[in-house]
């Protein structure tokens, strides 16, 4: 005598089971997810918070033919900073500086021909890289000093 219905009971056991890790499985690489991508933002927001740079110098020395603007950029926080973007005013002008560390002081040449120079420079700090930027809350702004020669 074959008892077809114990076997189909373990069967459909089985396959629930598994259905059920299937489950999970799916369940917990959504919320995996999720976390990590929460997880990096936290940790750009608390490497922001520590990005403090201070525009030192924004000043045009500009020629007949030549206006070259010169700013110079310093990290007065405790941390190595990946990059600053720096845009002249409301120029189309635009520079990284890549790996300022702690007090270190970068330097970027806007060299513009018959241009009418920007009033002002801004300045942050990001973290990512240059294609795919975080920039950082709390840009720095400058008026620019003019110099003729």
């Amino acid at each position: 005598m074959n008892n077809n219905r114990g076997v189909s009971a373990i069967v459909t056991t089985v396959i629930l089971l598994a259905l059920a890790l299937i489950a999970v499985g799916v369940v917990w690489a959504v919320i995996s997810n999720i976390l990590t991508e929460r997880g990096d933002a936290a940790q750009t927001t608390s490497s922001c918070i520590d990005a403090s740079i201070e525009i030192t110098l924004a000043e045009y020395n500009s020629t007949e033919d030549n206006k070259n603007l010169t700013v110079k950029i310093k990290n007065v926080g405790s941390k190595d900073i990946p990059g600053v973007r720096v845009v002249a005013g409301s120029l189309i002008d635009d520079a990284n500086i890549t790996s300022l560390t702690p007090l270190a002081t970068k330097t970027v040449v806007f060299t513009r021909v018959a241009a009418k120079p920007a009033e002002e420079v801004i300045a942050a700090a990001y973290f990512g890289t240059t294609e795919n930027p975080t920039i950082c809350q709390g840009e720095k702004t400058k008026t620019i000093t003019v110099f003729a020669e």
